[in-house]
């Protein structure tokens, strides 16, 4: 984070590194606008989706946040109930974050990674390029398409790498906060951060 609040390496690279007075004012930044939510019980991370929700519910309180990031979705502990599918569980997931959302007045992104894809090539440029992710790629279900709100995919080539990432906007919901299409963003290794080429 003070990586991409500074757009300087933490670390001594080629780059000029943050200087203290940059790691102070960025941590002040971070303490002001950014929480991090990692319930416990007993000593012990339980990581349920009604135990963050709880606590987003707390920030919201105390903080006032409107927004919520989780990240990732396949590190949340997961309690399927006997006789519940992959997809009826997911579903029901998505459901409870929606309601969350809707009650409060809030948005949530989740952070959902595929399954792994078998490419094959030979890194200078030559075979199978990984395809675009699409929602049915993610956790076997079908329900990350038709209860996501807005679904972005992010792709970059691995035969030819470059420091261009293309966002693909599969699904935009409601109509009035964008449109389906792609754009292409300039990503900083040194910084973790991602900007638009066009306007930089």
């Amino acid at each position: 984070l003070l990586e991409k609040i500074t757009g300087k390496p933490f670390v001594v690279v080629q780059h000029d590194r943050m200087t203290k007075a940059d790691i102070h004012q960025a941590i002040e930044f971070i303490n002001d606008k950014i929480f991090m939510v990692l319930p416990e019980r007993d000593g012990e991370q339980r990581l349920t989706i009604h135990n963050v929700l709880e606590e987003f519910e707390k920030l919201r309180g105390q903080h006032g946040c409107k927004g919520y990031v989780i990240d990732p979705f396949n590190e949340m502990s997961h309690c399927r109930p006997p006789g519940q599918s992959q997809t009826e569980y997911v579903g029901e997931w998505i459901s409870l974050v929606r309601r969350f959302c809707r009650v409060n007045n809030v948005h949530t992104w989740v952070v959902a990674h595929p399954r792994k894809f078998d490419v094959k090539n030979d890194n200078v440029g030559h075979g199978q390029d990984t395809p675009v992710v699409r929602p049915s790629d993610i956790e076997d279900s079908r329900f990350w398409w038709s209860k996501g709100d807005n679904i972005l995919s992010i792709w970059r080539s691995q035969l030819n790498p470059t420091d261009e990432v293309t966002v693909h906007i599969q699904k935009i919901k409601p109509r009035y906060v964008g449109r389906q299409g792609s754009a292409i963003l300039r990503y900083d290794k040194v910084s973790g951060s991602y900007s638009d080429p066009l306007n930089p």
